[in-house]
């Protein structure tokens, strides 16, 4: 009897057990394409920062809200983006900071988050049309048009803003904290945390249990693919040493796979989307150096553009000029210019003549120096020679009388 309850009893956990596997990427994924809207609970004026609502589109038609904090002066705009799940607030305290160093700030929320519309997150697969979406809305304004534009993620934002960037040349620039290699990666280390052996398994079901809800692929999110097309853009990755989700790891693969400048940045006390207090410090001077260096380059950039067009330029007025003044001149003032030519050829060669004739004259007088400086040396030594004679005999001669 006993041994009828157990075996029941075993029975029953395994029922349970089988059906929570079975369940479990179901819900794994439903719950990463509805995530929980979070509302909007600080403003940029909690901050005291001046700031523009704004509702824009996406690419692909959905209607996004932000915000836009602009600036005196501005050098450049940053775009910030969220993780997943959260919106616009958690980039806040950085658009602070970024604020007070003259940079204008568009912070916005993603599909399915904030106030934003949508059905379905597809974690960062259709995210880059909402991220396009901004930078569209930020180049079409007349106050922010000559301003280079860069961008910055955490979590899901940073794989958003490296595969917009690789897509879109209008981003100057990409700063990533957080950022995931590949989602299918991401997902499995997250599902293993909560579900230790069995988490693989069902990572692997939920991606591919993924587009019946959200209308992509997402095993295909993969930033460590696009990271290469950044070149020579520079990347700037942020990433916590406690990181389960997003290990340094994978910060060290996107580095590898980035063709231009790629700087590793990793923070000692941080998380996943977390940023230690005593890494604050760290992490601000990090982003708003990498964001000078991007404003520095793409001025730089302009300047050369800039002299060469100019001097491209100047090339065919300056030819065509000359043709002009040929076609128009006489044929005395064409003698006159062949003889002016004549002249200064002639005269561009006098001097090169004249120095040879200059150098063998001074290898000359040297030579008659030479020579006239061992002449008298002779000499000298012929009077001594003469003179000592003559001394001694007039002393003997002066001898002998006494």
């Amino acid at each position: 009897m006993w041994l009828r309850r157990r075996a029941g009893c075993v029975t029953g956990w395994l029922a349970f057990a089988l059906a929570v596997a079975s369940a479990s990427p179901l819900v794994l994924a439903y719950l990463g394409t509805h995530p929980p809207r979070v509302p909007l609970h600080t403003l940029p004026s909690d901050f005291g920062l001046p700031f523009e609502t704004l509702v824009f589109r996406s690419r692909d038609g959905l209607a996004l809200g932000g915000w836009l904090v602009p600036c005196r002066r501005p050098k450049g705009v940053v775009v910030l983006c969220h993780g997943h799940p959260a919106n616009r607030c958690e980039t806040l305290w950085l658009a602070n900071r970024l604020h007070r160093r003259g940079f204008v700030c568009f912070l916005f929320d993603f599909r399915t988050m904030g106030v934003s519309e949508g059905a379905a997150s597809t974690v960062g697969a259709l995210e880059t049309a909402d991220l396009l979406g901004a930078v569209d809305l930020l180049s079409g304004r007349a106050e922010l048009r000559d301003l280079p534009i860069a961008a910055y993620g955490m979590s899901m934002g940073g794989a958003v803003c490296l595969r917009a960037a690789a897509g879109d040349t209008r981003i100057r620039g990409v700063a990533a904290h957080g950022s995931y290699a590949t989602l299918a990666g991401a997902v499995e280390r997250r599902a293993c945390s909560w579900l230790g052996p069995a988490g693989p398994y069902v990572a692997r079901s939920a991606l591919a249990l993924g587009p019946i809800w959200a209308s992509a692929d997402l095993r295909h999110v993969e930033p460590l693919a696009a990271v290469g097309r950044l070149a020579p853009r520079p990347v700037l990755l942020m990433v916590g040493r406690f990181d389960r989700t997003a290990p340094p790891s994978d910060a060290r693969r996107l580095q590898s796979a980035c063709r231009g400048a790629c700087d590793v940045v990793v923070l000692p006390r941080s998380t996943h989307a977390w940023i230690a207090p005593s890494d604050v410090g760290r992490a601000e001077r990090s982003l708003i150096g990498f964001f000078q260096r991007v404003v520095a380059a793409t001025e730089s950039r302009r300047g050369q553009h800039a002299a060469s067009g100019a001097s491209e330029k100047a090339g065919p007025e300056a030819v065509a000029r000359t043709v002009r003044s040929r076609n128009t001149a006489s044929p005395s003032a064409e003698g006159a210019v062949r003889s002016r030519s004549h002249t200064s050829t002639s005269g561009s060669t006098a001097p090169a003549s004249r120095a040879r004739v200059n150098a063998r004259r001074a290898v000359r007088s040297r030579a008659v120096c030479v020579a006239d400086c061992r002449s008298r040396v002779r000499t000298r030594r012929s009077v001594r020679c003469t003179t000592k004679p003559a001394a001694a005999s007039a002393r003997m001669t002066a001898s002998s009388r006494t």
